[in-house]
């Protein structure tokens, strides 16, 4: 009887580990992938501060969006989500000359994206009246386009304007 108590344990525990293991693996393994997608995040966006992120609108040419217009859909998104838009705020001194032309191209390398189309001088640039030098950065990634750029939001309040990274993720 001991016997045959201990032989429905062993088989018990036997197939409870058969179904359990696989099921850690898998769950560790989507774990990997998400924090893998959130470090990578970080790190091309390094220097910059989520403002917020929401739904792509499908009718607005990607450099006509207007960020007063948009709402933060989705505020705890770290990670690029096809048909969203993110919005930054530069934390940094760093020139815009350098990101578009230097830092964002070999950040957005670093993440395994492809890119089609950035600043290779500063005839390259936009020269606005303030703000700026503004950029555009295109790239694949995952099969997925996106596109970087900057702007200068202006407020109707007097003297108040700030530099803008918008990101569109197709």
């Amino acid at each position: 009887m001991r016997i045959e108590r201990n032989k429905r344990r062993e088989g018990a525990l036997s197939r409870a580990v058969t179904l359990i293991l696989p099921l850690c693996l898998w769950s560790a393994a989507c774990q990997t992938r998400g924090v893998a997608a959130d470090q990578q995040f970080r790190m091309l966006f390094d220097g910059f501060h989520l403002v917020l992120v929401d739904d792509l609108p499908a009718k607005t040419p990607i450099q006509e969006l207007d960020s007063s217009a948009l709402r933060n859909t989705y505020p705890s998104d770290r990670t690029l989500i096809p048909g969203r838009v993110y919005v930054f705020r530069k934390t940094t001194n760093t020139s815009d000359d350098t990101l578009g032309m230097k830092i964002l191209p070999e950040r957005l390398a670093k993440i395994g994206a492809h890119v089609t189309k950035a600043p290779r001088s500063s005839k390259d640039f936009v020269y606005p009246y303030i703000g700026g030098p503004l950029f555009l950065v295109e790239f694949e990634k995952d099969g997925r386009q996106g596109t970087i750029f900057n702007r200068v939001h202006t407020s109707s309040k007097p003297g108040e304007h700030w530099e803008e990274l918008i990101v569109a993720y197709k």
